[in-house]
């Protein structure tokens, strides 16, 4: 009921959003359904499949045709667009639109013309378009919820414990379970295809779609191409899932003999970008180019054709196969050029184990010098980045002792420099930080000695070297010292046109402007470097950074804002595979959503980050997720259901020796018994919530505990001494709610204050946005006339 209101009263569009098969589209027939049932739109809908519309031109002509109004088409756009807005305002219908996302660059101006609507429109979309209203998204099922719909597409149902780990890897994604429910009974195992979902929801299909492809997803669309309409339009909808996924299930459509050994081998292939390799060393080409060739038929040929095309394209995994190939061969000095040139983009593609496997071959065998040495450094670099000190201290002093055995006038000065800062590098790694500053010493020694051999032409060890300095500089608390070192390296950058640099300036000295209590410049230079991660098409850095600013606008106390910019990260998120991240953004935008009273929307978050943190193996989030839905549940007066929730978080979180979670988990329980009138269990539990929080130094944890102990005891001196000592930025929501309570306490003898109370809460409130207080504070206002 409350998304038909929604849709009738909110300005057009109203938005539906969520990953692909969650259920827009059978939600928003349900809605169109229930809405004529109930006596709406005599007229019947406009049902627009964005799938089969081509353009922006085509929406207007098919939106024509259903009203009846042919002679439009061929008229200019303006006018076809008023005389169709006018045509339709004239009949009692309303718009749907099925999949905005599917009409690409008509996407903004189909959405400016929805908005002048004059009647309701509701729109379906993966992706919603920032800068407008707040739409309804569409959450995962519970699990108890998956398991019913599993039984309804069973004959034969099984046990909830048998199906449990396959609806938590399915995350609540109705399509999704419904792609694996056949594999219950056809014989194969599940978990053979539940390896292969993604963690992020956007995968190679949803490449396909934008139109990114390679020789991988090539080979994958051939076989697709294969299928049934039906079936290619259910592996589309599936935007969420892997490759190996894709693959596995086109093997099963199309019951290829020996799809039982390939699945064996497609179980195990990582989701690590556009190629996929198996333990083995096999890929997935070779494996469904394997399988057709068993066929002996015509698709064989095709399927062969793609695979020497794929093979044409270069990959990193085929470079490392080069690479051994060549050193095999005797061509070891060619097989140590490829891999040092490709060292860098290989560990950013998770190649790491592969290439230092082939760098310890190459390591044995004869090289010139040089050659040798910058063998060594990439082992070094790759001993660095897995957080083997010794390995790489060995690596880096070896090249350097090389180095000081050349005759001074040969010695390569870049080398050296290089080689310094790097063992630098390894030394802030190892520092334990605050109270121990003989590592950073000797990093800073290290860096001393870089300065003075590095020369004007290599400006980029100068920015490297500056905002390594600007780490040591914090860590020694030096932080005005630390922002000048990162702003010499902007400056370098800049000066030599280091593009690639400009995003690490910024990000550095957003993060000290941060330190600094310079919020203001420091989201200026957070929204600098998410220009710079834009041009660099880096979904990852943009997704941190508005994560970022959300947290300065929290802090700040413009929540609007806040919400904003952690709702423009979701997509970006859902883009990467850093489950990590999405779990920690969709917390603290949970949690936001809880002070300002949007609890429904509060819960999903919580749910679906709880799920995230869930896959990465992130228990400590999951307990925190965890306590925060039943925090969402406690202000929608669920308390039994809260209470029991926070109990089995406590539990866990002391099973696991999580006590870093105990002061929020005891807050929380006193909160709860402070709803159901327990007024001495709350007193109790917050004084164990005050003593947790200070043995882990949580200040934030700490006022709130204050503060439910203050009205768990009620007495009006207690409450005015602790409204003096809540830090009025970071607390400005909780001192709005104390000034509250103690406003109606002082409503009898003292409304002069009281007024002057609700008058100041009345501003915090009604700038944060906080629906829940704005709620209260009415009531409060009408009861005693302040």
């Amino acid at each position: 009921m409350t998304l038909k209101r929604r849709l009738l009263a909110e300005r057009p569009p109203f938005f539906l959003t969520g990953p692909g098969g969650i259920g827009k589209t059978s939600l928003a027939l349900a809605l169109a359904e229930g809405l004529r049932e109930s006596g709406y739109f005599s007229d019947g809908m406009v049902w627009l499949d964005g799938r089969e519309l081509l353009s922006y031109s085509d929406l207007l002509n098919e939106v024509a045709r259903q009203i009846g109004q042919h002679e439009v088409i061929g008229h200019p756009l303006e006018d076809r667009e008023r005389h169709l807005l006018q045509q339709v305002g004239n009949r009692d219908t309303f718009i749907v639109l099925d999949d905005l996302d599917a009409l690409g660059e008509g996407r903004r101006s189909t959405i400016q013309f929805l908005r002048q609507s004059p009647v309701a429109v509701l729109v379906t979309t993966r992706l919603f378009p920032t800068g407008l209203d707040l739409p309804e998204r569409l959450g995962p099922l519970p699990i108890h919820h998956g398991y019913e719909l599993l039984k309804s597409l069973l004959v034969e149902a099984p046990s909830f414990e048998e199906v449990e780990e396959v609806l938590l890897q399915a995350a609540g994604i109705p399509l999704v379970i419904r792609l694996l429910a056949p594999t219950l009974t056809d014989g194969l195992t599940p978990s053979q295809l539940i390896r292969g979902i993604i963690r992020a929801r956007t995968g190679v299909l949803n490449r396909l779609r934008l139109g990114q492809t390679s020789p991988t997803t090539r080979v994958l669309l051939v076989a697709i191409r294969s299928l049934t309409p039906a079936q290619q339009e259910l592996l589309f909808a599936a935007s969420y899932l892997s490759p190996s996924f894709v693959a596995a299930s086109v093997a099963h459509l199309l019951k290829w003999d020996d799809v039982q050994h390939t699945e064996a081998e497609l179980q195990w292939l990582q989701h690590r970008g556009l190629v996929e390799q198996t333990s083995r060393g096999w890929r997935i080409h070779d494996l469904l180019l394997d399988t057709v060739r068993t066929l002996g038929s015509a698709k064989s040929q095709l399927w062969h054709q793609r695979a020497a095309d794929f093979m044409e394209g270069g990959t990193l995994e085929e470079q490392l196969l080069a690479a051994d190939h060549r050193r095999q061969a005797g061509e070891v000095t060619e097989a140590a050029t490829l891999l040092i040139e490709r060292s860098e983009a290989m560990q950013e593609a998770g190649l790491e184990t592969q290439l230092a496997e082939q760098l310890a071959y190459l390591a044995i065998n004869t090289l010139n010098p040089p050659l040798r040495r910058r063998v060594n450094e990439v082992q070094g670099d790759l001993a660095l980045q897995q957080k083997q000190w010794w390995e790489a201290n060995h690596y880096y002093s070896t090249v350097l002792r090389q180095i000081s055995e050349l005759p001074l006038e040969q010695q390569p000065h870049r080398e050296t420099v290089r080689l310094l800062r790097k063992r630098a590098e390894l030394l802030f790694a190892q520092s334990p930080g605050k109270g121990d500053t003989s590592y950073n010493q000797k990093a800073e020694h290290l860096l001393r000695r870089a300065l003075r051999l590095v020369g004007p032409e290599d400006w980029v060890e100068q920015i490297r070297i500056a905002l390594l300095q600007s780490h040591l500089y914090e860590e020694r608390a030096r932080l005005k010292d630390a922002l000048q070192a990162s702003r010499h390296a902007l400056a370098v950058a800049r000066h030599h046109g280091g593009d690639d640099f400009l995003f690490t300036c910024f990000e550095r000295m957003a993060e000290l402007y941060r330190e600094l209590g310079q919020a203001e410049i420091a989201l200026t230079a957070y929204q600098s470097a998410l220009v710079e991660a834009k041009k660099r098409g880096d979904a990852r850095q943009q997704a941190e950074i508005l994560t970022l600013i959300g947290e300065i606008q929290r802090d700040e106390g413009n929540w609007h804002e806040a919400v904003a910019a952690f709702e423009r990260s979701l997509p970006l998120w859902q883009l990467t595979s850093l489950g990590g991240g999405l779990a920690n953004m969709l917390h603290q935008y949970g949690e936001l959503l809880i002070r300002q009273g949007h609890l429904d929307r509060a819960l999903q978050a919580m749910q679906e980050a709880q799920i995230a943190a869930r896959r990465t193996g992130l228990q400590d989030l999951v307990i925190t997720t965890r306590a925060g839905m039943a925090e969402a549940l406690l202000h929608q007066g669920e308390l039994q259901v809260s209470e029991a929730i926070l109990k089995k978080c406590l539990e866990e979180a002391e099973q696991q020796m999580r006590f870093y979670l105990f002061p929020l988990i005891q807050r929380l329980l006193a909160e709860v018994a402070l709803y159901q009138g327990r007024f001495d269990e709350a007193e109790r539990r917050s004084q164990g919530a005050i003593l947790w929080s200070r043995r882990q130094d949580d200040s934030i944890e700490l006022y709130r505990a204050h503060l439910v102990q203050a009205l768990a005891g009620g007495e009006v001196a207690i409450l005015e001494a602790l409204i003096d000592t809540l830090p009025p930025k970071q607390m400005r929501y909780e001192r709005a709610q104390l000034q509250l309570r103690l406003a109606e306490r002082l409503a009898v003898h003292r409304r002069e204050q009281a007024s002057r109370l609700v008058e100041d809460a009345a501003r915090t409130i009604e700038r944060l946005g906080a629906v829940g207080e704005l709620a209260y504070l009415t009531q409060v206002r009408e009861q005693y006339g302040l």
